[in-house]
């Protein structure tokens, strides 16, 4: 339709004399349509018909905006009337699809309110939408959804009384358009969607209280519609067919997101017979009996072969997706406190801020011994799918389930409290069941031969994070210790790697001085471990706490909100967290060993590649879609999700799972500084103490530090004279400043590590930059350009000067790491680069 409208109105612009876009042309059009509506249309008159109508309509939408007298020739000879009368004659599949275009495009694109209410006005739009057209044809059946659509987009308080008969109490628009509300064809049900949403929109009583007596078919179809796809999802991963069955499982998952998302747009709508009737039909035809009851063993209650990491995943789509306070609440007190017996009909009231279980329900007992849980079978049934065994795919489906609960805004914070998923204190949390079980879930994850996927124990961090930590009045004075520690003494063992040192000031950056030249002297690491520069702080080398406290307080009191993240983690678990870090630094150095084998450097080098890769693609929150991916459903080594990244599924080889420790490592470190509340400021490795950017201006002194004149000529650009300086972290390219001397201005700077040097064969003085984009996948260069030089010898030395200060950044970034897993230190060469 889009396509045909842009048609019509190029075809338009093109004549712009009078015959072809007229009010005389309309009278001819109208002359030589006006007999064929009292006969038969033959197959030889369909095409000129077709064209005729397109005519008329780009005379008519033309006129609306620029000629009244058109539209005013249009209402005076009642060509609604002529199109029925041709409608009705059956003039032909080509007709029909040409008359429904026609009359979209013209209620799309008249803007004049009296015309519009005119192309309403005398039935004939009802008329032609009760029509019995011939549906076989799936292309007249999605021109006459989009003909219903548009005029839902036009209705309002003024327009909707043209389709509303009153007297008759008929609504065609409505019923008709209810017929096709589950088509399989997703173009024609969303039409049919919007149109009732729109209809819902408008707040006319007299409407509003038809639909109330004839909805109820209409939400119940929807939500039976919901409910057969689950069962047959259930189906599907219940048993073998589910690799053949992969594109369908995709299709469903998504008609039924979408379909959940449509009920969350009715139930925002706040009209109370429908948010009634809606939320109780959810409730007793779908959540219950298919999605929380098959947790249970009370196989009786459920209906269907529901998997129990189906229902979690699938309630995690409703919580998802809805944001009406009272089902939500309904569901999540259900699953944290509910029993397993509801009343019939349950008495639902939407007044009813939570719900109350029956005084004679009677819960049902677990099959197995879990801990004490309030009385809820639904809860004891999440924690024991949180148990790995075999497989991750069941704890995935709960940990989603319990990140769209801590997630959702409409859940009361009383009733996670209440479900102890959201605690105010350390006795709350000493005994928690959850934090157990999710501690000792990411214990199986730093196990060598784990089957836990990498996003499994991502979720599972995030919700532990969402436990464990609460929002506390930000306190006036800030805190000399954690965990009982005096920040002022604490200090680094020999195989610890140090704190950043203080930022020197902007405005005249000591970057480099004669007594400690960053490129004339090797690093002294060892040295500069055990004799820290005065004023530097120490990062704790133990996520374990000491016994005199319990909470530890983050040091992040510039925060521009008056409210911090308190931990109210224990002791005894804080040590546990510690043991998962030490396991995962475990895992990391086999693999490093493994890699290296007898330590040969280019194997080290090739390992910190990939470690600074998976640093920079580190991302502890999943994609968007993958909250709504089959993957969660499939186990971590099924083909289904052969295709995806290493982190959905299982990994596989050397080179997967060494990406794999290196991810856990990152993951539990970052969760352990922030228990501790405090930054980790050893990553990225080997950083510049002080920021430093385009247009800054710095201090070189010509006696220490590397000064190299050059002209450098960018791709595209122009050439410029240039200063080439390196220091241990940067490659800069600078302007000397006109007044002052020593100072320069950098006009460009880049990672030294990123930057490749090409010698240019044709030319002796000259050399190719290039500086690569390590955000970007593969390999992609952000900058390159050609810098000649006064001399050959300059030359030379700046290619030389880059390569050796690459290697000792290389060198230092492998020392830190190996200080990271906690290796002994050895002699290592060093590189002594003089100035020129």
């Amino acid at each position: 339709i889009a396509v045909a409208c842009l048609a019509m109105f190029s075809r338009a612009g093109e004549a712009k004399g009078p015959r072809k876009v007229s009010l005389e042309n309309l009278r001819t059009l109208y002359a030589s349509i006006r007999p064929v509506q009292d006969s038969v249309v033959s197959a030889e008159q369909q095409e000129w018909l077709v064209e005729s109508l397109r005519g008329m309509a780009e005379i008519v939408i033309w006129g609306d905006q620029n000629d009244p007298a058109v539209f005013e020739f249009f209402m005076e000879k009642d060509m609604m009337k002529l199109f029925e009368n041709i409608l009705l004659r059956d003039s032909g599949h080509f007709v029909s699809v040409q008359l429904l275009q026609t009359l979209n495009i013209l209620f799309e694109n008249v803007s004049n309110t009296s015309s519009l209410w005119f192309l309403f006005s005398k039935n004939h739009v009802n008329n032609i939408i009760a029509h019995k057209f011939d549906f076989s044809d799936e292309e007249l059946l999605a021109y006459y959804a989009s003909f219903l659509k548009t005029i839902s987009l036009k209705l309002n308080i003024h327009t909707l009384p043209f389709f509303y008969l009153e007297r008759e109490e008929l609504f065609p628009l409505f019923t008709e358009g209810i017929k096709y509300i589950n088509h399989h064809e997703n173009m024609i049900r969303i039409a049919v969607r919007t149109l009732i949403l729109n209809i819902l929109r408008v707040a006319d009583p007299l409407v509003r209280k038809y639909l109330q007596a004839r909805i109820d078919p209409v939400l119940h179809t929807l939500v039976s519609a919901i409910g057969q796809q689950s069962l047959e999802l259930g189906t599907i991963f219940s048993s073998d067919v589910r690799r053949s069955q992969n594109g369908r499982v995709g299709t469903l998952l998504d008609d039924q997101i979408d379909s959940l998302h449509y009920l969350n747009d009715l139930l925002a709508l706040d009209i109370p017979f429908v948010t009634k009737a809606l939320a109780q039909l959810l409730l007793d035809n779908l959540i219950v009996p298919l999605y929380i009851y098959p947790l249970t063993d009370a196989t009786k209650l459920a209906v269907g072969p529901m998997p129990p990491s189906v229902c979690c995943f699938l309630l995690s789509q409703v919580l998802f997706a809805l944001s009406d306070p009272w089902i939500v609440n309904i569901v999540v007190a259900l699953l944290l406190q509910g029993q397993t017996e509801l009343p019939e009909h349950t008495g639902y009231s939407p007044l009813a801020p939570s719900y109350t279980p029956a005084p004679d329900a009677q819960p049902i007992a677990p099959a197995t011994p879990m801990p004490a849980s309030h009385g809820s079978v639904f809860r004891d049934a999440l924690l024991r799918l949180l148990a790995i065994e075999g497989g991750d795919v069941p704890a995935m489906a709960v940990l989603c389930l319990l990140h769209t609960i801590l997630s959702n805004k409409a859940v009361s914070k009383e009733l996670l409290r209440e479900g102890r998923l959201m605690p105010s204190s350390k006795m709350e949390l000493q005994n928690n069941d959850f934090v157990s079980v999710l501690i000792e879930l990411l214990d199986h994850a730093c196990q060598p031969d784990s089957k836990i996927r990498i996003v499994t124990a991502n979720i599972a961090v995030s919700v532990l994070r969402s436990i464990v930590f609460c929002r506390i009045p930000k306190p006036t004075v800030a805190p000399s210790s954690f965990f009982g520690v005096d920040i002022g003494k604490l200090s680094l063992s020999p195989d610890r790697p140090q704190d950043r040192p203080p930022e020197t000031p902007v405005g005249r950056r000591a970057l480099y001085s004669p007594e400690r030249s960053p490129m004339s002297t090797p690093l002294r690491r060892s040295a500069e471990l055990k004799s820290p520069r005065p004023g530097q702080q120490r990062l704790p080398t133990s996520l374990t706490p000491s016994t005199s406290s319990s909470i530890s307080t983050p040091s992040t009191l510039e925060k521009p909100d008056d409210t911090i993240n308190l931990c109210l983690l224990t002791p005894a678990q804080t040590r546990r967290l510690e043991d998962l870090r030490a396991a995962g630094i475990k895992e990391l150095l086999a693999f490093y060993k493994a890699a290296t084998g007898d330590g040969d450097q280019g194997k080290k080098i090739k390992f910190l590649e990939t470690f600074e890769d998976e640093f920079r693609a580190y991302n502890p929150n999943p994609p968007a879609r993958f909250w709504s991916s089959e993957c969660i459903l499939h186990h971590a080594n099924s083909a289904c999700i052969s295709d995806m990244s290493y982190e959905m599924r299982q990994a596989v080889g050397t080179v997967e799972l060494t990406k794999r420790a290196i991810y856990i490592f990152l993951l539990l470190r970052k969760f352990g500084y922030e228990v501790l509340g405090n930054t980790d400021r050893v990553f990225p490795l080997c950083q510049p103490p002080a920021p430093l950017n385009s247009k800054d201006s710095i201090f070189l002194r010509k006696d220490s530090a590397v000064i190299i004149s050059c002209s450098v000529c960018a791709q595209r650009g122009a050439t410029v004279r240039r200063v080439l300086s390196l220091d241990q972290w940067r490659f800069l390219l600078c302007e000397q400043a006109d007044s002052r001397q020593d100072y320069y201005t950098v006009r460009y700077v880049a990672d030294l590590a990123a930057v490749e040097v090409v010698p240019d064969i044709t030319n002796l003085r000259s050399l190719t930059v290039k500086v690569r984009d390590f955000k970007q996948i593969g390999v992609f260069h952000s900058f390159i350009a050609t810098v000649v030089f006064d001399d050959h010898t300059n030359c030379m030395k700046a290619s030389d000067l880059i390569q050796r200060g690459k290697e000792q950044l290389v060198a230092a970034k492998i020392s830190v790491l190996e200080d990271l897993m906690g290796m002994s230190r050895i002699a290592r060469p060093t590189f002594v680069v003089t100035s020129p």
